[in-house]
């Protein structure tokens, strides 16, 4: 049985988690509202994974996608964070 791929997509899930929650925390001084919402994404997210509804990989995919929102949100004025429904194909 081959673990690493399992270890692997769970080192990046975690990575992408930490990655996100420092984004989300530094959003919410500038912007309170798009901060919650990426969290509630995020937990949503999270609920998946654990419920083995998604794979690790996919987890951190969608999460670094919704870092990367926030971090357009730090890097000035631009679109609101674009609301994607949980379980919605990427």
């Amino acid at each position: 049985m081959d673990f690493s791929k399992d270890v692997s997509g769970d080192a990046r899930a975690t990575a992408a988690r930490l990655d996100f929650e420092r984004t989300a925390t530094r959003v919410e001084r500038v912007d309170p509202a798009t901060s919650a919402r990426a969290r509630l994404q995020a937990m949503s997210l999270g609920r998946e994974l654990r419920a083995r509804r998604r794979p690790p990989e996919s987890y951190a995919v969608e999460l670094e996608s919704l870092t990367d929102q926030l971090r357009r949100v730090l890097d000035g004025p631009g679109a609101p964070l674009a609301a994607v429904p949980a379980g919605a194909p990427s």
